[in-house]
């Protein structure tokens, strides 16, 4: 079982407010750049579940690499084009002040694409707060 900080979910209902960006999902899953990254740090039996994978799987894949930068997601329903990645408000951390959150995630978010998603910017960082319902 997966448990997630700032990710309420249940049978019916799930919702999440975080600071980050909104991203089209091909972004991610088109790029042979973070598919062959991944792929470095996996076992030989996740090696084979990759390259099999889906949207609906990449979020266990992503966790690994979005960790390196403390940040968290993708987050949003697997059928939505877009999907979401920063940090949940609940995240701020000892005295970290707001306008340092903010500042961490930014930076933690142009490391990340300059890694993993090298030659693409990514939008500027805003609150994200989203709410559905199967």
């Amino acid at each position: 079982m997966k448990i997630r900080n700032g990710f309420v979910s249940n049978s019916s209902s799930s919702s999440f407010c975080i600071y980050g960006i909104a991203i089209n999902k091909s972004l991610i899953t088109e790029q042979e750049e973070i598919k062959n990254l991944i792929k470095q740090n996996l076992s030989t039996e996740e090696l084979e579940d990759f390259e099999n994978f889906d949207f609906c799987d990449m979020e266990e894949f992503l966790e690994g690499p979005l960790n390196e930068f403390n940040l968290s997601g993708p987050y949003g329903p697997y059928d939505w084009n877009t999907t979401y990645i920063g940090r949940s408000w609940q995240g701020i951390k000892g005295k970290e002040t707001a306008d340092e959150f903010k500042e961490n995630v930014q930076t933690g978010i142009k490391e990340f694409f300059e890694k993993y998603l090298p030659g693409i910017e990514p939008d500027k960082c805003q609150t994200h707060q989203e709410a559905w319902h199967d």
